[in-house]
This record gives C-alpha cells, structure tokens and sequence, in this order.
C-alpha cells in the first residue's frame, strides 16, 4: 500500500471581518462569526469564494454570508422573505448563479412551507412557488438540473424553467430526506432516515437494500455511478463506521474514531473530508479514513471544497472552518 504523508503548514494571514474572530492551528483557519448564529449549509464557487446560510435567535431569523477577498460578510436577505423565514440550504452553479432553500414560519393547514431564493445578476430574489414540506438539502449538476430533499418525502426537480414535487414509490413516502448527490441525470442519489438511500437512474426510483442499517444517514456525496459515500450516526454498536458504494454494493467501513458525521464532500482524485459533531474533522485518501485535526469542538453541519486540497466546514455557533494541506 502506498503511504501518503500529510504536511500541515501554520502560516500568518491578515484577515479583517467585523464580528468575527481569526485564528490559525497547524494550517486550519477558522474564522467565528457572532456567536448567536448556527450555519447549516455552505458551497465553495472556488477557493476564493462561497456561500453560507444558516439561522440566528435574532431578527431576522435567516443568516446568509459571503466569502470574497478574504473575508465573510453577512449579506441582507431578498426582499420577500419574512422575518421568521430560516435558510436550511445553499447550491452554487457558478460564481453568477445559484439558489437557496428554506422554511417558512408562516404556518398554514400543511404546516411549514418550503420556499427557494435565486441569486442571478448579483442578487438574491425569492422565486418559484412554495412546498409543502420543509427541505433540508440542495444540490445541483447544472443550471437546468437541480434537486432538492427535505421531510416527509419530500423530492422537488427543477428543470431549467420552473421547480416540480417528484412521486415517489410507496416504499420511499414519507422518509425524511436529509441529503442529495448528483453526477449525471441518470444518477441521483438521496439519503435520509431509517437507514434509507434511494437511487434515480432517469427513470425509475428504487431503495437500496441496506441490512442492518437503521441510522440516520445525514450526508451522501458521489465520485459516479458506482463510488461513492455516505456518513451519519451509523454504529454496529461498538464502532461507528461510514457506507461505501463500491459498483453499486454500499459496504460498511469502520471510521477511525465514534461520531456521529453530519457531511462529507468528495475530490474528483478520491480524496475527501467529512464533519460531525463536537468539531470532529475526518479526511479520506483513497480509502482510507483519518481523523483530522480540528479548530473548534462545535457541532459541524455541513462542508465543501471546490479543489482536491482545500475545505470548509460550517456549524454551530456561527463556526467557520478552513482545512488547508499540501503534499
């Protein structure tokens, strides 16, 4: 087996964000926003610039930011969405396009509505009509093919033009969908609760057979048709351990360390990092999982990388992480 040594390099930076507190350990910057806030979803345009959304005791209770030149900023919410709206997700295209998702708080008969926010033209605008569930993940192949998960069953397409509920087969109603991966449109993955992974091939819907496996299953991120992973609160009991697709069989893998992981995010070399609770920071290369060191002991929600060496991962407490390694 190959041995693959990671450097980690400290280095000095000069990062000025009001609010915001900057420190470095063994080449992780971390920046901290205002303490009130929880982050939940973020995407990477590239290693200079990304997204983050998240929700905030205050008023208004949706917190979104923008990373540029170095810096986070806490960016005003379009007009149209309440104040007791809250951001649950965030997909990039590009640099110039992108959309959110989230939960309205204007209760009605169906309980909380799901809305989606699009940024075209250097703005945030609320667009396309609301859902009858909450969705909790966002991701997208392309401008014309983006998918959305959330509760009870829900799975919403959109095509380019205009955002549509999927039908889902009996044995997938009213799962709690948690997380969804895209590498083609014959290719879709969505992950959730009770243990559930679903596949769309472009036409039908089927669940993958998972014995044993009865966790929530939080993050899903695949390399193709026939690799990938997905992370959770998944435990035989002694050890916890991840699920690898490898040609369309998910095996468990037993991770280095019990926790419970919350996302995970994959290079297109087969590397990756996935987060979880108290901080916890995994990477993989190849196979192989490592623990990680890490700059807070917050909960981490979500992580992103746009190239094979950097990633960031938010969380709560307004927690921004930076993972940085070279070879």
């Amino acid at each position: 087996m190959k041995r693959i040594w990671w450097i980690f390099v400290s280095v000095t930076v000069s990062i000025i964000v009001v609010g915001y507190s900057v420190f470095v350990i063994r080449g992780i910057l971390s920046h901290q926003p205002l303490s009130y806030s929880s982050l939940c979803s973020i995407d990477m345009v590239s290693t200079t610039e990304g997204w983050a959304v998240g929700d905030t005791v205050e008023t208004p209770n949706s917190v979104l930011l923008h990373y540029m030149n170095g810096q986070w900023k806490q960016i005003a919410l379009p007009s149209g969405m309440h104040s007791s709206d809250t951001l649950t997700g965030i997909a990039m295209i590009n640099a110039s396009e992108g959309w959110a998702i989230g939960v309205s708080q204007q209760t009605s008969n169906q309980g909380f509505l799901g809305f989606f926010v699009h940024y075209e033209q250097g703005a945030w605008r609320v667009a396309g009509s609301s859902v009858p569930e909450a969705p909790r993940a966002i991701s997208f192949l392309n401008a014309s093919d983006g998918w959305v998960v959330g509760d009870n069953g829900l799975v919403v397409h959109f095509d380019g033009t205009k955002w549509s509920i999927v039908t889902l087969p009996p044995d997938l109603n009213g799962v709690y969908f948690t997380a969804v991966a895209i590498t083609s449109p014959t290719d879709v993955w969505l992950a959730g609760g009770l243990g559930t992974i679903a596949h769309f091939d472009g036409k039908n819907w089927s669940r993958v057979n998972l014995p044993g496996v009865t966790g929530w299953i939080y993050g899903i991120a695949m390399i193709s048709d026939k690799d990938g992973w997905a992370v959770g609160d998944l435990s035989d009991g002694n050890n916890s351990y991840a699920l690898h697709d490898i040609a369309g069989i998910w095996t468990p893998v037993q991770l280095p360390k019990s926790a419970t992981l919350h996302a995970i995010v994959l290079g297109s070399n087969r590397e990756g990092w996935a987060v979880g609770d108290q901080g916890i920071v995994m990477h993989l290369t190849g196979d192989i999982w490592q623990t990680q060191a890490s700059a807070t002991s917050n909960n981490l929600f979500a992580v992103s990388s746009s190239d094979n060496r950097t990633a960031w991962a938010v969380g709560e407490m307004g927690t921004i992480v930076h993972f940085q390694s070279n070879t």
